[in-house]
């Protein structure tokens, strides 16, 4: 059969007209290309180096709280435990989440105090104890104090130093920003808070009749903890 007995067949009609086109049109997409008339505009590679605004979305993965009672004079003791469970592994795996650190909040009022005067706000103070838990090196806050009946802090850093506070990054590539805020502990265990309690009772003010009693009673007071286990994904945008 001869070419042109061929070209009286409209399949190899069809096929001869697609290479004759895809033949024009290949090597004149590149030209184009190549004279900077089509830009390409890729998403900054991981391994990209360039300025970032690097900001920390924090989930709270786990919380538990629990409250103890210490005499005057007194420490009573709480524990609290972040168990390794399924569950919280598969949060932290689905939310592509870094474990950042283990927050302990501490808030106690006036409960036990009666008489006759105004209340008054004992002195309390409080410290934590890790024990065997794998955590990170720097940056942790294991005591604190309060007096006023007001809240308070401790922390403990999975991260070294993790604040939860945004920051530049200068000529860097994302993985080198991850790699330095990744986890350093695993955070998994139990946390031994002890609590201190000296009270302060309301007293009678100075002038007037002497009364019979010149102190309220009280014999302790009644602090509560709350742990909470942040977590963070590493956000970046582009400046």
């Amino acid at each position: 059969m001869d070419l042109q007995e061929k070209f009286s067949e409209p399949e190899f009609r069809r096929n001869t007209i697609a290479v004759v086109v895809f033949g024009l049109l290949f090597p004149a997409y590149f030209g184009v290309a190549a004279s900077g008339i089509v830009t390409l505009m890729p998403t900054p590679a991981v391994g990209a180096v360039s300025n970032w605004n690097v900001s920390f979305n924090e989930t709270i993965v786990f919380e538990t709280e629990d409250v103890c009672f210490a005499d005057d004079g007194g420490t009573c003791d709480i524990t609290l435990t972040f168990a390794e469970t399924d569950e919280i592994k598969q949060i932290i795996k689905d939310g592509n989440l870094i474990l950042g650190e283990v927050r302990f909040t501490l808030t106690y009022d006036e409960t036990d105090e009666s008489g006759q005067w105004p209340d008054q706000c004992d002195d309390i103070s409080a410290d934590l104890d890790t024990g065997e838990v794998s955590i990170a090196e720097n940056g942790h806050t294991t005591t604190t104090t309060m007096s006023d009946c007001d809240s308070s802090t401790m922390a403990v850093k999975l991260v070294s130093n993790y604040t939860g506070e945004g920051f530049n990054a200068t000529n860097a590539s994302k993985s080198e920003v991850q790699g330095d805020w990744s986890a350093d502990g695993e955070g998994w265990g139990n946390y031994l808070i002890t609590i201190s309690v000296s009270t302060n009772s309301g007293s009678k003010p100075l002038g007037g009749p002497e009364p019979l009693l010149l102190s309220n009673n009280e014999d302790g007071e009644e602090v509560n903890v709350k742990m909470q286990v942040i977590a963070y994904e590493i956000e970046f945008e582009e400046n």
